[in-house]
């Protein structure tokens, strides 16, 4: 019979110690396994290479924590696999990693500058200028608790790749993207449809050259329309903008793009403005 793994077991109630670990790391050495476990305050799983590099994952002992979850999977009996120990604690380092650089560069983020091109897709630059004089905007961040862990990874999703790839394929057709937002949407009642139709900064002549257009979130397509009538709003905070009435789009042309991402030279740095047009 092979030794898998070993176990260092210590009380529930007594906090990490660095000799706990050397007492671990004694017994691997002395057995020459790869994998060991302290068990204490928290849950602590080691891989040592032959060069006796460390690698190392804490797991809180808390409700519903996935990493708990996954350390009952990868240790069943009958279900261990070394290589998999490794690839669960290394996707782990770089997702802390990740959260961590992350979290520093939002403390330094220009926050002002980036909800002013959120807003540029709802508003007039004169009023968000009007709306943020003064405004000062500040990002602090919560020490996490003793007891807090970073959430586990999600894993890739598995469901087969769409016929069209990630990115949809550029019909033949002529379209205007109009970029949207969920905050608009929601001011329209939950209508992507009344959310992309109304009311845009652009030239009538330019827009009402085009039958097709996509209402995009975050760079994903949520409505593929065709356009009944291009109009100018006469009255109001809008007028001199223009509006579209139309309908969904076939089943057989919208669900080419629906869910897919907009082509990569469409999120180009610089490409602001909320109307982007395709022609041939």
């Amino acid at each position: 019979m092979k030794d898998l793994f070993l176990i260092e077991l210590k009380q529930h109630n007594l906090s990490y110690q660095q000799h706990f670990k050397e007492q671990l790391f004694s017994y691997m050495r002395l057995l020459r396994l790869s994998v060991g476990i302290l068990i204490c305050d928290k849950l602590y799983i080691y891989v040592l290479d032959y060069n006796d590099h460390e690698m190392s994952l804490e797991i809180a002992f808390t409700k519903e924590n996935e990493n708990g979850g996954k350390f009952i999977e990868l240790f069943e009996k009958g279900g261990f696999d070394e290589k998999k120990v490794r690839e669960f604690i290394e996707r782990n380092a770089l997702f802390e990693t990740h959260v961590r650089e992350i979290r520093k560069d939002i403390q330094t983020l220009p926050i002002v500058e980036l909800l002013k091109r959120h807003y540029v897709e709802q508003y007039s630059e004169e009023e968000i200028e009007t709306a943020m004089n003064g405004l000062n905007v500040r990002i602090s961040l919560n020490a996490p608790s003793a007891n807090q862990t970073v959430p586990a990874p999600k894993p890739a999703p598995s469901d087969p790749p769409h016929p069209y790839g990630d990115y949809y394929e550029e019909p033949e057709e002529d379209y205007i993207l109009i970029k949207t937002s969920d905050v608009r949407v929601l001011s329209c009642g939950g209508s992507i449809y009344e959310a992309t139709r109304y009311a845009w900064a652009a030239k009538f002549e330019r827009v009402r050259q085009y039958h097709y257009v996509f209402g995009v979130i975050r760079g994903i397509v949520k409505g593929v329309y065709i356009v009944d009538k291009w109009y100018l709003v006469n009255d109001g905070v809008d007028a001199g903008r223009v509006a579209f009435h139309g309908h969904d789009a076939p089943e057989e042309f919208a669900s080419r793009f629906l869910g897919k991402r907009i082509p990569p030279q469409y999120m180009r740095k610089g490409s602001a403005n909320p109307l982007l047009y395709k022609r041939k």
